[in-house]
């Protein structure tokens, strides 16, 4: 890739300039907008991943944890950390898509077209904010394809062996990247490529990228296969509301200024005899679209695969689109412009709380609902992300105000129950730092780090509803709540309980006992 940066004068070349221009505006564009939100709940997960590292956890793959400890380590546990590897992997994705756009056959025209689809696109601006396997999903699908480029084109199988460890890596960071494994297995053996599936460097990188895997597997079946748990339960919780006509219309929506591009870049792959090296990228977009609406997945599950699918595009309209359609070509330039600008809110939080919400009832009023629509199928005034990043801070803050009240005995007798693993996951981020003890919850990995009997005699309960814990503590007052419609907060109480009864230390033990067996084998 990094050949073709130098012209043969010894210069940068103009594309190249192009690229590297874009890659420092992706790089930066996390970083330029002001604090008005917290950071999302699962960036907090993944933190209290970190300090647990294992070959596995109950709903994620282990990478997540090493990118998290390591932002860590460098940057310490701050905002900059939780932002740097996701802005890292989007900058990156730059260069790749230039390298893509290069490998098609694709100029200055392309080059400018694909990198500002991609820098515009409010799905992509969104994803490099968030410290989750999301963005470098996304990066994992790009770096395959633009591998699958060089294979097909050069058709050296050498590739085989870089595909494998990308593979297995990517793994290693989202299982969904499977369904992009075995598209592009489907797409190539009824291809007229398929003879690079006899080469030995393919049952290499298989080997390869099983090895990358296996430690993951081993802990999984070590721990009962938590993932078909994990699944069992997301299907319950949120992909059950996922509806087929929703899933094909957010495929518009979240990359709507370059709907255009990636569209045109989709029948070129398929259709055009100058593409025709290429078809498989677009054979692979509709096998994994069918994939999801098969297995009913989330509609950003797939977002990766837009980033070749632009690149694509561009070159298509550098190619076709000479000077008698200059007019159509800068229409669709300065619809993606326009559009891009306009819902720019939804990529970067540039708006307030109150702003935001006027916003997303203008869009509301004009037919526009889709992006409002929260995890469990409900429409609501305020995006889904947004309320996952507000109130974070907030409740970190009264957990830590409730727990320094307590005298020192009471602090030493004191444990924290949280209801959910994103509370949890919130309270041990910003109480780590004013030494709370860590939260106690059942859901997620949390559960096998509870410890099996509890001997505290405090308690500080923070939950969505009361539960079973508080029937069991004499004395409890409530102290706290979150009150706020637009925050996924909403709701949560905070009650301070002392005074346990005798057969409280039981009922932990057998509650938490169970919990802790269905990932035993």
């Amino acid at each position: 890739m990094f050949r073709l940066i130098i012209s043969k004068q010894n210069r940068i070349s103009t594309e190249w300039i192009i690229i590297i221009a874009f890659t420092v505006i992706k790089l930066c564009t996390p970083f330029l907008t002001d604090p008005y939100y917290d950071h999302h709940i699962d960036g907090y997960f993944h933190a209290a991943l970190s300090d647990k590292l294992d070959w596995g956890f109950i709903s994620v793959p282990p990478s997540i944890a090493v990118f998290s400890k390591l932002s860590f380590i460098l940057f310490g546990k701050g905002d900059f950390a939780l932002r740097f590897f996701p802005a890292l992997v989007g900058g990156i994705s730059v260069l790749l898509i230039g390298a893509s756009v290069k490998e098609m056959g694709g100029k200055k025209t392309a080059m400018l077209i694909a990198c500002s689809a991609f820098l515009i696109s409010p799905s992509f601006l969104r994803s490099n904010n968030f410290l989750t396997p999301n963005p470098f999903d996304q990066f994992y699908w790009l770096l395959a394809s633009y591998l699958i480029i060089r294979l097909i084109k050069t058709e050296n199988t050498i590739f085989w062996i870089y595909l494998g460890i990308v593979f297995g890596i990517a793994f290693m960071n989202k299982y969904s990247f499977g369904f992009l494994a075995f598209a592009f297995l489907i797409a190539l053996a009824i291809s007229s490529k398929r003879k690079l599936i006899s080469s030995k460097y393919f049952i290499c990188g298989i080997f390869i990228g099983f090895a990358i895997v296996l430690p993951n597997l081993i802990w999984q079946a070590n721990h009962n296969w938590p993932v078909l748990f994990h699944m069992k339960v997301l299907y319950k919780s949120q992909l059950i509301h996922v509806q087929v006509t929703q899933f094909l219309l957010m495929q518009i929506l979240m990359n709507l200024p370059s709907f255009g591009i990636w569209l045109f870049g989709l029948f070129y792959l398929l259709f055009s005899k100058k593409a025709s090296d290429f078809k498989i990228l677009g054979m692979i977009y509709v096998i994994v679209v069918v994939e999801m609406l098969i297995f009913k997945g989330k509609f950003y599950y797939i977002i990766g695969i837009y980033s070749i699918l632009l690149a694509a595009g561009a070159v298509a309209i550098e190619e076709f689109w000479n000077k008698k359609h200059e007019l159509l070509k800068w229409g669709v330039l300065s619809f993606m412009i326009v559009t891009g600008l306009f819902l720019i809110p939804f990529g970067l939080p540039v708006l307030k709380e109150d702003a935001m919400i006027k916003y997303c009832r203008f869009l509301k009023n004009i037919g526009i609902i889709e992006p409002m629509r929260w995890n469990n199928g409900e429409i609501h005034d305020f995006p889904h992300d947004y309320a996952i990043m507000t109130g974070s801070r907030h409740l970190g803050e009264m957990a830590i105000g409730v727990f320094n009240k307590l005298d020192q005995n009471e602090k030493d007798d004191c444990f924290i129950y949280c209801g959910t693993y994103g509370i949890a996951s919130i309270v041990k981020f910003f109480g780590d730092k004013n030494g709370l003890p860590a939260p106690i919850c059942y859901e997620d990995n949390f559960v096998l780090w509870d410890p099996e009997n509890m001997n505290k005699n405090v308690m500080i309960y923070i939950n969505y509803h009361q539960g079973s814990f508080l029937d069991y503590f004499n004395c409890k007052v409530k102290v706290g709540e979150i009150s706020n419609a637009n925050s996924f907060l909403n709701g949560v109480e905070i009650f301070l309980c002392k005074d346990p009864s005798t057969d409280f230390r039981d009922y932990y033990h057998k509650v938490t006992s169970e919990m802790k067996n269905n990932f035993r084998q």
